[in-house]
């Protein structure tokens, strides 16, 4: 059994993994965040096993039940003040001991690829909950020449990558274009990025010829392929684990013709739509873990500058109205 340790900016998860494919499926989720063995005890602990996964337990409260994004196969989501069981079908499972922070995850045989991957970032959100950070589905990106950062707000497919990249360019350090993980520090909050490739999209790649070297000629279904952004020198990027004090909350809204504009945002409306696409509703209202990221959208909001950002043309030029409109120019 190969022990393995990830920084979570901060606190430590440790994992014992069985087999070589539950390995390398850690990695391809986590490898960024891997570290040298950790002479302390870990913060949170996974024993990542082969075999019959556990049935669900009835007597623990259904919190949520969906499916997964990507594979569609449906997870169901139980527990309360001392325990959490994630389920999906008879293929993954999940329990998890809050007051320990240990959990057991237990994979069928044959099980990998998409599905496995999938089951592993639900249960690296769980774990990142018991640490006191909150991971929201936004870009995060740090600001040229000083210590802070930005957050990205927007759903997928309303141009995040894009954008991202667009900032990256201008001197913005990528921490990442999809999930940005926060917590609390003193009167404010501190974030940085799961790292993780990008995807990038036929149509993104069009508008910036740069990342051409980099693509591959194969692209998915979605017409989408993976970029690690280490491999373009000409963007800023991050080191994996390092985290900013946020500074400002950007809500992502459509293209416009003409300029990029980026203005104060409407801050209730901005909750809104935050919350639509971070939030899962449960059966008996919100997890624990949906509860704690609603508390933090919405101290954010309350409390952070917020713009709305329309992009327009030329993209290059997104990142100088960003740093003017938030006060950010050196």
């Amino acid at each position: 059994m190969s022990r393995l340790f990830f920084f979570l900016a901060g606190p430590v998860l440790a994992v014992d993994a069985t087999d070589a494919v539950l390995v390398a499926a850690l990695r391809a989720s986590l490898g960024p965040l891997e570290r040298p063995a950790a002479a302390a005890e870990p913060d949170v602990l996974w024993r990542l096993v082969r075999g019959d996964p556990a049935p669900p337990d009835a007597a623990l409260p259904l919190l949520y039940e969906g499916p997964l994004p990507f594979s569609r196969r449906i997870v169901a989501h139980r527990g309360d003040a001392v325990r959490v069981q994630l389920v999906t079908d008879d293929a993954v499972s999940l329990d998890l001991h809050r007051p320990s922070r240990r959990a057991s995850i237990v994979v069928a045989p044959g099980v990998e690829g998409r599905l496995l991957s999938e089951f592993l970032i639900y249960a690296h959100a769980t774990s990142l909950g018991l640490t006191g950070q909150t991971p929201l589905h936004a870009a995060v990106l740090g600001l040229p020449e000083e210590e802070g950062a930005v957050i990205l707000f927007a759903p997928s497919g309303a141009g995040k990558t894009t954008t991202a990249l667009a900032l990256a360019r201008a001197g913005f350090s990528l921490m990442s274009d999809d999930v940005a993980i926060v917590r609390p520090d003193g009167a404010g909050w501190r974030a940085w990025g799961k790292p993780r490739p990008l995807k990038v999209h036929r149509f993104t790649a069009a508008l910036m010829p740069f990342l051409l070297p980099y693509l591959g000629a194969a692209w998915d279904e979605n017409g989408e392929q993976g970029l690690r952004p280490e491999s373009v020198p000409e963007i800023a990027t991050a080191t994996p684990g390092e985290t900013r004090q946020v500074r400002a909350l950007v809500w992502l809204r459509e293209r416009v013709e003409g300029p990029t504009r980026c203005e104060p945002a409407d801050r209730v409306e901005m909750l809104l739509a935050l919350a639509g696409d971070n939030l899962r509703h449960g059966k008996t209202g919100l997890p624990p873990e949906q509860s704690a990221a609603f508390a933090t959208i919405g101290a954010m909001a309350r409390h952070l500058p917020a713009y709305t950002l329309r992009v327009g043309t030329p993209l290059e030029a997104v990142g100088d109205v960003l740093r003017r409109a938030i006060g950010r120019v050196p």
